[in-house]
């Protein structure tokens, strides 16, 4: 490779960081693509935490991914009383206030373009429920990712055309203009 121009260091470390955040939204962009395939199954939980807070409150966390979508929820119980056993897992938290969280739910999940804001609550003489869910469908996850792909290929693309054009050659088509005095190309009519 020749080059013309000397590089100074903060230009050869923005290539390098560039480079770098290219190569990694253009990874995520195909795990982005597989989780994409992979959610077309069953609802496919893929982190869950739950807890017992305390005395009285049991609180769950989930990413959830079902059918191109992708979804966070926190999964609230509140007791009324001190159970009798802590409640090691999400069921025995929900026969503890016999309520059934998944009634809550409302799979499959609904909104506009995939987008979706859930807020579902439900109360029983042993204490409450609620389920907040916030949900966005995986080709905008994809949009967003292949951005910054897309804006470097263009920039590669621009560069790559402006390092191989033939001089004497119109910079659009690469008419050769040798002996062209009008100062137009006659092949698009861009001046020279």
């Amino acid at each position: 490779m020749i080059r013309t121009k000397k590089q100074t260091r903060p230009d050869l470390m923005r290539r390098i960081i560039s480079n770098v955040l290219t190569f990694a939204a253009l990874t995520l962009c195909a795990v982005t693509v597989a989780l994409w395939i992979w959610s077309y199954g069953d609802v496919r939980s893929l982190l869950s935490d739950g807890r017992f807070d305390g005395d009285r409150a049991w609180r769950n966390y989930y990413l959830v991914a079902y059918r191109g979508q992708l979804a966070f929820e926190l999964e609230q119980i509140s007791y009324l009383r001190q159970p009798t056993t802590a409640p090691t897992n999400r069921w025995s938290a929900e026969d503890a206030v016999e309520l059934y969280t998944l009634a809550l739910r409302g799979f499959p999940f609904h909104g506009p373009l995939g987008f979706h804001f859930l807020r579902n609550e439900g109360t029983s003489a042993a204490g409450s429920a609620r389920l907040t869910r916030l949900g966005l469908p995986l080709w905008a996850v994809l949009v967003v990712l292949a951005l910054p792909v897309l804006i470097r290929c263009g920039r590669l693309l621009r560069r790559y055309r402006q390092r191989h054009q033939k001089p004497g050659c119109c910079r659009k088509c690469g008419y050769n203009l040798t002996g062209n005095v009008s100062g137009r190309c006659p092949e698009c009519g861009l001046e020279t």
